[in-house]
């Protein structure tokens, strides 16, 4: 039977891989929470939940994502914990995923559609985790962006190209020196 055939077959068995999957990310998504400012990749925790499970799939990240992080989700609730699914962005842009607003709504908030004010909100939660999980969270510690997702709404300017200096005689360009080696 194939790694994905058996979810598909099996309503029983593809609820034992989920629970099992969802509590394995739930102590990865802890270990990430236990360094100030860590985050993870979709496909980041997709491949430390293999490994911690011993048991690789071929399913799609999205999919898979979906499917675990709903339930870890439900795991947090239940065991208190914080919002850890904060923590998991996308690799493009360092940004949380559009279902990061279930976690919003389970908690009686309002669905946020703008992308900039939904990061600030999964920034927001990220610092609680934090508070939860690292030793060395300074006090005046304030929610940050990710990293990529900084430099995804603020691309940093490219430097300017400067002209160089051309020969009046050729038209080829002058070296450091100024002096023309094409007409000296």
């Amino acid at each position: 039977m194939s790694d994905v055939a058996a979810p598909q077959s099996d309503p029983q068995i593809a609820s034992s891989i989920t629970e099992r999957e969802a509590r394995a990310a739930v102590v990865v998504l802890q270990e990430v929470a236990s360094t100030y400012n860590g985050y993870i990749t979709y496909a980041g925790l997709k491949n430390q939940v293999a490994e911690l499970t011993r048991r690789p799939t071929n399913q799609l990240t999205n999919s898979w994502a979906d499917r675990v992080l709903h339930r870890v989700i439900e795991l947090c609730e239940e065991g208190g914990l914080p919002r850890l699914t904060a923590l998991v962005v996308r690799g493009s842009d360092g940004g949380v995923g559009a279902g990061f607003n279930e976690i919003l709504l389970r908690a009686g908030r309002d669905r946020i559609d703008d992308p900039q004010q939904l990061e600030v909100v999964a920034a927001e939660e990220r610092l609680i985790c934090y508070r939860r999980f690292c030793l060395d969270v300074p006090d005046d510690a304030e929610p940050m962006l990710t990293r990529e997702y900084k430099d995804h709404i603020s691309p940093r300017p490219r430097p300017e190209s400067r002209e160089r200096p051309v020969c009046g005689t050729c038209g080829y360009e002058l070296p450091a020196t100024g002096i023309c080696d094409a007409c000296d």
